[in-house]
């Protein structure tokens, strides 16, 4: 096992310089989101941790800092390496903007591997990753690859892919109104900040949802679908969702309930889906959500962590598969 440590004060380190098994890809790329979640020491993890192990396992790579907000967008669109693996140190949202953007002229297969440095790191909690230290140990010790299923999102004559998180109504809008550079600082506590605005607010989202025939109408004060179980350690969204297969979950309630009541019993180990005013639903097949915003707030819709304005009409989500532009997603 590579044991890392953490000081706060220096960062991260490795403990011995023992070389971990060489791993099996033609290309190897690392991508460090230097501005995700709350970072201070930007580069601890790749110049402590990741480029030595790198070195001591025989690996060459390509090291790419995401110094501008277009960074991972230009290096998704010239990707053409068939057998790759890319390992983000960052949050889901990087990994949203890489997978949008892959090339549709040309095809292969992609890893990718996540080293959880955002706020919320939903990706790598869904598979088990809570650390810089387990991330790098999935990396070296695992000895096979698996599906990174895919969901895909068509609204307003475009489509856009997601891997965790598509949100409306009190989520999107906490996500949206935290993304400020005070709030980031403060970390997960950030989302909390934000929620005690956005619980002074009505919350009355008008629309309805269609999930493979069953209607249910709003106004919504809450809408999310994920295929994840949880999108902080202790934040249980969907108790039966499991990201290794190809399935999605859609959470939603009614305007007019106590919305802190119902967070809090997401906390607790996800009860609110025994609350009989959620609605907690498998999609089979499609998801339809029908939305007609009062404000332009209310146009904000939540997809991996990016904020995108969503006008009003019809958005429907489906599962794709691990297919993105065809190329075949895979993870560790």
């Amino acid at each position: 096992m590579i044991t890392v440590k953490n000081d706060p004060e220096t960062g991260y380190s490795i403990a011995s310089d023992v070389a971990p098994p060489r791993l099996p890809f033609d290309s190897i790329f690392v991508i460090d989101s230097v501005r995700s979640g709350a970072r201070v020491l930007t580069h601890s993890v790749y110049n402590s941790v990741l480029r030595p192990l790198l070195t001591l396992s025989g690996n060459t790579h390509t090291y790419i800092e995401t110094i501008s907000a277009t960074a991972i967008i230009e290096f998704a669109r010239r990707f053409t390496a068939a057998n790759a693996l890319v390992v983000f140190i960052s949050g889901d949202t990087s990994i949203n903007e890489f997978i949008n953007h892959l090339p549709t002229t040309t095809k292969g297969k992609v890893t990718i591997a996540p080293i959880p440095a955002g706020t919320g790191n939903s990706l790598a909690l869904s598979f088990d990753i809570d650390s810089v230290e387990a991330a790098v140990n999935r990396l070296f010790s695992s000895s096979f690859t698996q599906p990174l299923y895919a969901y895909q999102a068509k609204y307003s004559g475009t489509s856009r892919l997601f891997l965790v998180v598509f949100s409306w109504c009190f989520h999107a809008a906490l996500v949206a109104d935290s993304d400020t550079p005070e709030l980031r600082k403060h970390g997960l506590v950030r989302f909390q900040m934000a929620a005690q605005a956005n619980l002074a607010k009505p919350n009355q989202y008008q629309g309805k949802i269609n999930a493979d025939g069953k209607e249910i109408d709003g106004p919504f004060a809450y809408f999310v679908a994920t295929p994840s179980v949880r999108f902080e350690p202790t934040f249980i969204i969907s108790p039966q969702g499991d990201i290794r297969q190809n399935s999605l979950y859609v959470i939603s309630f009614p305007s007019g309930l106590d919305i802190l009541e119902i967070m809090n019993q997401v906390y607790d180990n996800g009860a609110h889906i025994k609350n009989p005013n959620v609605n907690y639903i498998k999609v089979k097949d499609t998801l339809t959500l029908t939305h007609r915003a009062q404000s332009d707030d209310e146009k904000r819709f939540c997809i991996d962590g990016e904020i995108v304005s969503i006008e009003d009409g019809e958005v429907v989500l489906s599962a794709v598969g691990n297919d993105a532009h065809g190329w075949q997603l895979y993870t560790i």
